[in-house]
């Protein structure tokens, strides 16, 4: 399947309604990263496989995912797939590798001098 305008926005749409739900439902911060939700139009749950849901036109709404579907959470969502492949391979175990390694070593270089300004950090860092 193409990645066409329309799919490309039902992907941005995903990631904007599942972050406005966690948001003002006041969930669990946990669930960025798992859970048995996310937001689907059509074309999106043909994309991602997801033939067994009951959806229909171009409208995403919330949809429970099937027990054993590797999907729910950010680091599974078109959007973030998209912005942390390698452009000649696609690779799912990467991107999430990638995207976690990325963030984590960004975060962890500015901690210790901004939260922890008095704390002992080793020597040439």
């Amino acid at each position: 399947m193409d990645l066409t305008g329309e799919l490309r926005q039902a992907m941005r749409r995903e990631t904007e309604m599942y972050f406005g739900y966690i948001l003002h439902e006041d969930r669990s911060i946990l669930e960025l990263l798992e859970s048995d939700y996310t937001f689907l139009n059509e074309k999106l749950a043909r994309h991602y496989g997801l033939t067994n849901l009951d959806l229909s036109g171009s409208e995403c709404g919330a949809s429970t995912l099937p027990q054993d579907c590797p999907r729910g959470g950010i680091l599974t969502m078109g959007t973030v797939l998209a912005v942390t492949s390698n452009p000649t391979r696609n690779v799912r175990r990467l991107s999430a590798a990638f995207s976690s390694s990325t963030t984590s070593s960004a975060i962890l270089r500015r901690l210790p001098r901004r939260i922890f300004p008095h704390s002992r950090t080793p020597k040439g860092n």
